[in-house]
Parts: C-alpha cells; structure tokens; sequence
C-alpha cells in the first residue's frame, strides 16, 4: 500500500531534492567540537602578549614533605615556539601553581615562576617535576621531599640548549639552580623533552631525546645520563632507544617505578603510523637493554592505542588494584587501521598488570574536542596526569584550543577505572528541565541511566539496572515531570514499561504488556500533558500507537494500523500540542512522517519524502517549538538534521555533518529549550552526545563518555542500593 501524498508535499520534494543537491548530497562541513568543559588553570593574556600559549602541563603530588603531604604543584610551559625570542610571549619561565584540596581546584597565580639563572636565556619549553622519594647521592645529596624541576631552556633561534636541574627545599616556594643534566643542541641537532626518575640504585637519572647522533644515520634517539651525586654532576649518555634508518624518532619518554619494583618507559615512536606509544622496561631504571629494541605497542585487545605525546603515572597498589595500576595518556586515540577516532581527547589508556597484556580502556576525567589533525595544533599536546594519593583517583591536566596556535592549560579531578567491555549506547531522551539523559545496554544484560547537566557539557549521575534474561531494552523517554520511562521488550510478545526516579536512581513502578499481534515495543514518548505514548510496529506493518496515563498503569487509547508492503513505523515523539508523530521508513529509503490526534483517533496529516539511496531515517523528535526533527544517516557515516514545521509539511533546515571515523549516529533528542540532542556511538565503547543549537546548524557542546563496571561507578546510585536502603529501614 502506498501512501497518499498531497499536492503541497510534491512542491516540497522539489523544494528538498534542490537543497540537498546544493549542499552535496547533504554533507556540509562540520562545526569544531567543543567537549566538556574542564576548569581553566591559565589563560593567556593575548591582548598583551599575543604570541603566548601553553603546553606540557606536568603535576606532582607531594608524598614525601611531611605536613605538606598530599599537596600538589602544577608547571607547563609558553607552548608557542620561538614566541617568547621576540618579546611577546608569557611566561618567561616554569609557573609553579598549587592545589591544596586534591586538584580540586588551584591557586590562582604562581606560588613562583622558575626562570634561567644561569644564561638568562627566556625561552622555556617541556618542564618535569620531581619530589625525591629517599635520601640520594650521600649525606650531602637530596634529602626525601626535595622537588626538582628540569626544563629544557634555550637560546635564542635555538642556537643553543640547556636542560637545566632546579631544586626546592620549601615545597616549591623558592628554587636554586643545582645543574644542568645535559647541554649543546641546537635547531636540527636538539636536545628535547626531558624526564628525570630516581633509579633502583639510589641514583637519579636524566632521561631525554637526542638529534646529536643524526649523522650517525638516527633521525632522534631516547637516551639517559645519570647522578650519583644527587644531581650535582652527570655521568656520559646512554641509548636507550634508537634505530638507525634516518626516519624513526622515539621521543619523549616518561619513566616510572611500577608496583613490582621494574620501571616502564613510554614513548613515542615518529614515522610509525599515528606516532604510536611504545613501551619498554627495565629492572633497575637504568638499563633498558638494546637501543634497536623499541618494546612493545600499548594497545587494547581490539587494537585501539594512542598516539603522540604520552605521559605515564603508576598508581600504588591498592584493595582494588593489588598490583597497582599504570594510566597513559596522549595525544590522541586511534583505532586499529589507524583512524583517529571521536574519543580523541576524552580516553586514558590503563593496565593493572604491571604494564603486561592487552591496556583497558578508561574515561578521562574531562573531555576535549578531537584536535583536526594529529600535528599541528596544541590542543591535547602533551597532557599531564598526577595521582592525587586517594585511591585510584587521578588530575589530569591538558592544553586545550581556543585558536590557532593557542592553547589555555585546563584540568579535571575523577576516578579512573576500566571501561565497561561491551557496552552499546542507545537512546537519548530530554526532559521539560533540557537535562539529555543517556541510555546504554550491555552485554551481560544490564542498562545504565546518565543525566547531564543542562547544557550536556557534564555528567550528573548515572545508576546501573539488571534485567531479567531475554528482555531486551527498547526505548528512553523522559515525561512531564522531568521522569525517565523505560521500554523494554521480551522473548515471550509481551513489554514492560518502567518509571524511573528522577535522579535515575532506582525503578519506581513497572507494568507489563503483552504486544499487539505481530509486534515489538518500538518507541516511547512523553508528551507535556504527562501521558506516556508507546509505538508498536513489526516489518511490512502492523503498528500500533498507545496512549497511557503518565505511570504506564492503564492504556488509556489505542489505534491499530494495517500492514504497509515495505513500510515499517520507526519512531516516535510527541509536540507541545501533545500530538504524537509517527516516523515511516520505507526499503526504498522514503519516509513518511504522520500527525496524530492526542486521542491517537485521526490521522491530521501525512507528509512523504524520497526516496533517497544510501541513506536512512533513524528517529524523530520534537519540542517546546513544536518543530520536528528528523536525523538522517549515510552510509558513508555522515549525517543530516531537518528541522521541519510542526506538521512536517515545509523543510525549514537541512544541515549535514561528518563522516568521523568510527562514529555512528544512533538517537535525537529535543528538551525543554527545544535544543536538538544528537547521540553518536563511538567505537570503542564511547559515545558522543551533540547539543545543537535550535536552528540545527550550530554545535554548542559534544559530552564523550564511556562508562565503567558498576563496582567502578562513583557517579550514582543503582536500584540494588535503593532497595537495601529500604531493607533497612524496614529492619
């Protein structure tokens, strides 16, 4: 059976057929990303200095410093090369900032700035920090509690370089120069990026890259000297890394001493694919075997791994994780053809056996927007991570893009912990209150509920529910009262519809169902008068639309619809006339988009668009503004956003985005300040969640996340502890 299309619907297709045409099959460039949104530790002042930025960010917390224990300082550096050789960037050294609340939040200027004392050179780039853990170099050496600074000063047009040592004895209140680990370099045979670790026999060690041997046939190697004197003198340089094909460049290594005494180094290694971070380990810190062995890939069981710029922590063993835990960080995330994918920015990389064995993925404290390219930008460029020496609780620290060539340092206290394998995002659904909740289905059949904050820029809460075997989760609505419903479908035809606390906390009322003949739950929609509406739909026809009274309790009408050859009802949402729309999809890829009475009796109106090949609807949703909304998807990965009129008679917007590699749109949303809500699924277990503007065009925020086992989950509450909260009670 085929549908009847109206004269005004024909005038339109024309109308749309053009604009897609005009727009390129409907793929438009994408907006930049803007990502969750951490708190700021420094901004630079470009009125005044227009040539500053930031990057390198680098946090310790201090173990070591008797009363001072559990404080934590903060460097980074200029970020802008050469910006400050002509006078016009800030700062001219390494700001030392301090958090006294766990890296919750940080001092707002300098506690003090480490500058070069001994050549006055100004420019200053990839500063490290160090507290020494023991007694080093003798009685006169480093006593427990000494921080260091090493940072890698240079001359002007890089004629010269210095990796200059500093030393505090007041918690990084003051600071004297005690040496320089290594000198010379220059522009084309530099010496880069230097890390310093106190070694298994006392010593301390100087870790940096190394261009001085490229007449040699090595385009950059790691090396190391070493202090037996606590730092006052250094020994001859040791290869650690390096292969002599005049391409490769390992680089910018991070050193630490693991749960099981061995340390690991991570690196990066230039002119693979991506700049993928190596490891390599040794016994004593000191002795990394043969330079020509470049270790081992850090990567997930699925071949995922980061690339550019790492920085490596390891976190002390623990009731949760009795072999401690290493957590790696980068500049971005890649998947296993090398495809820099949508979680750029938003993922850490752990292990919890000593550096052996497949990494986990796990969610970073804070989002940023995927950088545009791996190269040039700042944004992501070099992270920094600290323990907080709370549990498995971490700081992380990151440039992040506010123009070209210019970055801001921000930061994002949270629990790192293993993401969840196997987890699929679902559904996104609004309430009246604009806060999206996100649903998510795993594999061992439990789902979890996330709220955000208003403008998706952060996460709420989030609770985890088991259900029973065989049911499947079908749909997320949130009504009136700003209450999450829950559809789910089971093997034996019937459904259950369930009300959610407003938190998301626990399951307040759950009726149950048996489908219409030839039927599965589809969809689920609230409208602003409170009442729950279902959609039932099966291949070819039949469908059914329900409505309920605003608990799920009692179907209040319903309308039955005869089967349509090659037509199959698909979504579902509700306007503020708290009329239902209905979505059609037709195999040819034509849609129809229906307007019911509120008492489901009447069919106000029928509006069909396509086909168009290679593309699909996936949902529709609708507002305060009572437009409607169609997302489209590509099979090439991009997507197209209508914005039609309430009837969906007239074409207001056409907007396209992507492809992103690895990304696939799944769900659309539309709250309370009628802002579409567009969700992705990522690969690698990490969904993206757009907040548009009202128009559709514009991207506002994008929230990645990915969430972690239930045990790991600190954000919320699950129905289990509601009911032994009751339990309880009731004893």
């Amino acid at each position: 059976m085929t549908y009847p299309v109206s004269r005004r619907f024909q005038a339109n297709t024309r109308c749309m057929l053009s604009v897609l045409a005009a727009a390129g099959l409907g793929v438009a460039a994408a907006a930049p990303l803007h990502a969750a949104v951490p708190s700021v530790l420094y901004t630079p002042n470009l009125s005044a200095y227009p040539n500053a930025s930031a990057s390198s960010p680098r946090a310790i917390t201090l173990q070591h410093s008797g009363d001072h224990n559990g404080t934590m300082l903060a460097s980074f550096d200029d970020g802008n090369t050469f910006a400050v050789t002509d006078g016009t960037g800030q700062p001219t050294g390494f700001p030392i900032y301090r958090s006294t609340d766990s890296g919750a939040t940080w001092s707002r200027q300098p506690l003090s700035v480490v500058t070069d004392t001994v050549h006055g050179w100004k420019f200053s780039q990839q500063p490290m920090l160090l507290e020494i853990p023991r007694q080093i170099g003798g009685p006169q050496g480093l006593k427990p509690g000494t921080i260091l600074l090493v940072g890698n000063f240079e001359a002007p047009n890089v004629a010269a370089q210095d990796m200059e040592v500093y030393k505090s004895t007041d918690h990084g209140r003051s600071w004297t120069y005690l040496s320089s680990c290594v000198s010379g370099g220059g522009s084309g045979h530099g010496i880069w990026e230097p890390y310093m670790q106190v070694d298994a026999n006392g010593n301390l060690d100087c870790y940096f890259s190394d261009e001085r041997r490229n007449v040699s046939g090595y385009s950059q190697i790691i090396g190391h000297v070493t202090s037996t004197d606590g730092g006052k003198t250094w020994g001859p340089e040791v290869a650690d890394v390096g292969v002599p094909d005049h391409h490769m460049r390992p680089g910018m290594p991070a050193v630490v001493r693991m749960a099981n005494g061995r340390y690991a180094m991570a690196f990066e290694m230039v002119g693979e694919t991506a700049s993928q971070v190596h490891m390599k380990f040794s016994d004593d810190g000191a002795n990394w075997g043969d330079e020509s062995d470049l270790g081992t890939l850090v990567a997930t069981a699925d071949g995922h791994y980061l690339g550019a710029t790492p920085e490596l922590i390891a976190i002390p063993p623990s009731r949760k994780y009795p072999d401690g835990a290493l957590v790696l960080a980068a500049k971005a995330y890649f998947d296993q053809n090398g495809g820099q994918t949508p979680a750029t920015g938003n993922v850490l990389l752990m292990n919890t056996a000593n550096g052996t064995g497949p990494w986990s993925r796990a969610p970073a404290p804070m989002g940023l927007n995927p950088s545009p390219t791996l190269y040039p930008d700042c944004n992501n460029y070099k992270p920094g991570l600290a323990w907080t020496g709370q549990d498995n609780q971490i700081v992380a620290l990151s440039p992040r893009w506010i123009a070209p060539n210019v970055c801001e340092v921000v930061h994002a206290r949270g629990h790192v912990a293993p993401a969840a394998q196997d987890a699929t995002v679902v559904a996104v659904a609004v309430g009246p209150d604009s806060r999206p909740w996100v649903l998510w289905k795993y594999a061992d059949n439990h789902i979890a509920l996330w709220v955000l904050t208003p403008d998706g820029s952060s996460l709420v809460h989030s609770a985890s529910f088991n259900l029973k075997a065989g049911w499947t989760v079908a749909g997320l609505a949130v009504g009136a009262d700003n209450k999450p419903r829950l559809l789910w479908d089971g093997a034996d035809g019937s459904a259950v519809i369930g009300v959610v606390s407003r938190d998301g906390g626990y399951v307040e009322q759950v009726h149950q169902y048996g489908a219409p003949v030839g039927t599965i739950g589809r969809a689920i929609a609230a409208g602003p008068d409170g009442l729950i509406h279902v959609l039932w739909s099966g291949v070819d026809g039949p469908a059914a639309l329900w409505t309920l009274d605003a608990n799920g309790q009692n179907v209040a009408t319903s309308k039955y619809f005869p089967g349509f050859q090659g037509w199959t009802a698909a979504s579902l949402a509700v306007g503020s006339d708290n009329n239902p729309r209905l979505l059609w999809n037709n195999d040819n890829g034509a849609i129809a988009v229906w307007t019911q009475s509120a008492d489901n009796a009447t069919t106000l109106s029928n509006y069909q668009y396509g086909p168009f090949l290679g593309t699909r609807a996936l949902a529709l949703a609708s507002g305060p503004d009572n437009q409607i909304r169609v997302l489209w998807s590509a099979t090439d990965g991009h997507i197209n956003l209508w914005t039609m009129n309430s009837i969906a008679s007239t074409l207001i917007n056409n907007s396209g985005f992507g492809p992103y590699p690895g990304a696939t749109a799944v769900s659309l949303g539309v709250g309370g300040n009628s802002e579409p809500r567009v969700l992705w699924s990522s690969t690698g277990d990490f969904m993206d969640l757009w907040t548009m503007g009202t128009g559709g065009s514009n991207l506002l925020f994008n929230y990645s996340g990915t969430p972690v086992a239930a045990s790991d989950d600190h954000r919320g509450r699950s129905y289990r502890d509601h009911e032994r909260d009751q339990d309880q009670d009731q004893q």
